[in-house]
Formats: C-alpha cells, structure tokens, sequence
C-alpha cells in the first residue's frame, strides 16, 4: 500500500514503521525541493510548495 497526502518525512517515516503503508508518495515537496532527498539528509530547510510553482513546469 502507498501512502499519499501532506506527510512529511517524519509523519511518513512513523506511518511506514507503524506499518500503515509500505510506500511514500512524494509530491508537492519534491516539486518545490528538487533536491529533496539531499535537503533531508543534510537537514537543510525544505522550501514550502506553492501552486505557482506548478507553471514553472510547464
């Protein structure tokens, strides 16, 4: 099962661990943070998601 829907890496963590889901879906975050995973490791600050950003991909 895949969880989906405003987990962060630590709500997301828990949930896998507590075995609600085997998967994270990253969406928003990894839009906003391309480098997301690397953000995560070196505890940088992830940037908020904001719609606008969806234009960009465009």
């Amino acid at each position: 099962m895949i969880g989906v829907g405003g987990y962060s890496a630590a709500t997301g963590s828990d949930a896998i661990q507590a075995g609600k889901f085997d998967l994270l879906a990253i969406g928003r975050p990894l839009i906003a943070n391309p480098d997301y995973v690397a953000k995560l490791k070196s505890g940088e600050p992830l940037i908020d998601y904001s719609d606008e950003m969806l234009a960009q991909l465009i």
